[in-house]
């Protein structure tokens, strides 16, 4: 709630911006430590391949080369992961390796690592190693990978979830329609492109036992919690910093096996290991989204929308991201489809897909873009078929505005779909704009106006997180402390990936204890020794 009286939901100035045009920020690759050695993967260069036999010898013998590990000798050291979650027991979710381990299933996962004394010196004796690949079958389209006969990425089939939601009746709904609007959508795979790549420096102490880890992401607990269960630590031995972080989008919330291997290659050797990866391995291993078929159907009855139907098939990769599995992107989809608006039934159908294919993960807006180019496209054919502007046909069909529920069970509070319309149309001076829209067309130039509505569920809490183990949203914590001086100083875990959270905290903070927020200083490293839990 914005308190009149106070900073909140007031224009604020970024603290964080001058430092960092200044160019004072302070990121991963910046941290230069003593006997600091760097790490390189060599990757598949096969969708799907049985990893023969890894010949490492002339690697080893090479320039600068302090380590050479293969999948298989780094099993040893560090236990494998899956990406279930307690709230989705449908969901398949094989075992994976930090490293590829006897097969590959997608071109670009790593399979051996080398460590040298400089970056460069690592990639070329990667590329030193020989491996023994047997080629198989590999499928890259979802829809093609639940075919009858197409090649398993895993045994047991690649279908790895299905679901189904929604109420009423949908067959009925369309039995009496006036119109029905059907169409079949196709989203192309995305991936976050921050200007920072996703790097590591992992720095393991033989003298206590304890390792610290200075890294690109937005949950330094999680990733504490994470490298304590699979490289054997202690958790209170391992320390997460999150320096500044150069954009994030969802993609630097997941866990890594080529960032769990730096780890872990740190322990072998006693020493700080340094991995950042460059802009071909990101879009090789960064988390990627969306990858949806859609084909959905909307009833249109005197002038409104009364059913929807949705019939959902998603690519997840080879395998579900850990610990925050790879299905969040269908399932979203299939609960926002249709949300804005007061229909009488809805029906929808979800199918997550195993492909030889990057893994597929919670990206920014997760669910949402697909939900509302589906929904939209189909209420403005819905509007053409019924003969109503686009604008007012979906003034008559927006869901009631006291706090509600969708029809698959979503709660929604107490919205403002109409007044935010209102406000738009006004704006853009809709009805000048549709005129000139008119006299366009009359001389052959085509001019398009879009109007798209969406509900977005926020601070969705330990409900939607909790049952993953993804230690992160509805888990920070804040230490306020008054300086001698009488100024506030605040210690958060609360990260900041160039979105301006220090900022935001000393709003709030200043608004609750009526000082001015030039008062409150906030430090946000993200250092799990540092700020509370």
């Amino acid at each position: 709630m914005v308190d009149s009286d106070g900073p909140v939901g007031r224009p604020a100035w970024r603290r964080e911006a001058q430092r960092l045009v200044a160019g004072r920020g302070r990121y991963v690759d910046d941290l230069q430590l003593p006997r600091m050695v760097h790490a390189a993967f060599l990757r598949s260069p096969y969708p799907h391949a049985r990893i023969c036999a890894v010949r490492t010898t002339e690697a080893a013998a090479a320039p600068g080369v302090v380590l050479v590990a293969t999948g298989a000798e780094l099993a040893r050291v560090c236990a494998p992961w899956s990406g279930g979650a307690a709230h989705l027991p449908a969901l398949r979710a094989p075992e994976q390796h930090a490293l590829g381990v006897e097969v590959a299933r997608w071109q670009g996962e790593p399979v051996a690592a080398v460590v040298a004394e400089t970056r460069a010196a690592a990639e070329d004796a990667a590329e030193l190693i020989v491996v023994d690949w047997q080629p198989l079958p590999s499928v890259s389209a979802a829809t093609d990978a639940l075919a009858d006969g197409a090649p398993p990425v895993h045994e047991g089939g690649n279908l790895a979830f299905e679901m189904k939601n929604g109420s009423g009746d949908v067959e009925a709904c369309f039995r009496n329609a006036d119109a029905v609007c059907e169409a079949t959508f196709a989203f192309g795979r995305h991936t976050g492109l921050p200007l920072e790549t996703r790097a590591v420096v992992a720095d393991w102490n033989s003298g206590d036992e304890s390792l610290t880890l200075h890294v690109s992401h937005q949950t330094p607990w999680q990733q504490q919690d994470v490298h304590a269960r699979h490289l054997g630590i202690d958790e209170h031995r391992i320390r997460v910093v999150c320096p500044d972080v150069g954009g994030g989008f969802g993609i630097k919330l997941h866990v890594y096996g080529d960032e769990v291997a730096t780890a872990a290659l740190s322990r072998l050797l006693g020493r700080p290991v340094k991995f950042v990866a460059d802009r071909l391995e990101s879009f090789q291993s960064d988390m990627h989204a969306r990858d949806h078929t859609v084909r959905a159907r909307l009833s249109v009855r005197n002038g409104r929308a009364t059913a929807m139907n949705v019939d959902a098939v998603g690519g997840i990769g080879a395998y579900s991201a850990y610990r925050r599995a790879s299905v969040g992107e269908g399932v979203m989809n299939l609960n926002l489809s249709g949300a804005p608006y007061a229909l009488d039934a809805y029906a929808g159908r979800y199918r997550a897909a195993f492909q030889n294919r990057p893994t597929v993960a919670m990206y920014r807006a997760v669910g949402q873009p697909i939900a509302t180019a589906v929904t939209e496209q189909l209420v403005d054919l819905a509007a053409a078929a019924a003969g109503v502007d686009p604008a007012e046909f979906r003034r008559a069909n927006y869901i009631a505005e006291e706090p509600t529920k969708t029809l698959t069970g979503l709660p929604l509070s107490r919205l403002s779909l109409r007044k935010c319309l209102e406000r738009l149309l006004d704006m853009m001076n809709y009805d000048e704009l549709r005129a000139e829209q008119t006299r366009l067309r009359e001389g052959g130039v085509r001019r398009g106006i879009g109007i798209a509505t969406f509900v977005e569920m926020t601070a969705v809490g330990g409900s939607y997180y909790g049952p993953a183990g993804a230690r992160v949203s509805t888990q920070d914590g804040a230490t306020v402390r008054i300086e001698p001086s009488g100024r506030i100083r605040v210690a958060t875990s609360a990260t900041d990936q160039g979105q301006g959270t220090a900022t935001g905290v000393a709003q709030i903070v200043a608004g609750r204890l009526g000082t001015a927020v030039e008062d409150v200083a906030v430090n946000f490293s993200g250092d799990t020794a540092a700020v509370p839990y």
